[in-house]
């Protein structure tokens, strides 16, 4: 079980209830998802937060990584991924040259 605890009960009554976000669904670019598809994709990104992403955040949320000036490498375009420092080893994906960070093994296949 996950450290993370989500609150989709309060995401829903702010979309729907606060900000009425259902008077759109079935309208215009939101015309093929109607109240009840937007909660289950609501539903199963929590999930995929809490199962599956979660994990991968843990030791960060406890021990949240320090910035270290010495290491830093500014954003530049065309940035290659092996100059870019993470606070989780990474491992490898069944593509060839990407690399994830541990603990999300199961996007990696």
């Amino acid at each position: 079980m996950s450290h993370y605890k989500s609150n989709l009960r309060d995401i829903e009554f702010n979309l729907f209830e606060v900000l009425g976000r259902d008077e759109i669904l079935g309208t215009g670019p939101f015309g093929e998802i109607d109240s009840e598809t937007a909660r289950h994709i609501l539903g199963e990104v929590d999930r995929l937060s809490r199962e599956d992403l979660a994990a991968s955040y843990e030791e960060s949320d406890r021990k949240p990584p320090v910035f270290d000036p010495k290491t830093y490498t500014p954003y530049e375009n065309n940035l290659e991924s092996n100059r870019v420092l993470s606070t989780f080893p990474s491992i490898p994906t069944s593509v060839d040259g990407i690399r994830f960070s541990q603990g999300l093994e199961e996007l990696a296949q």
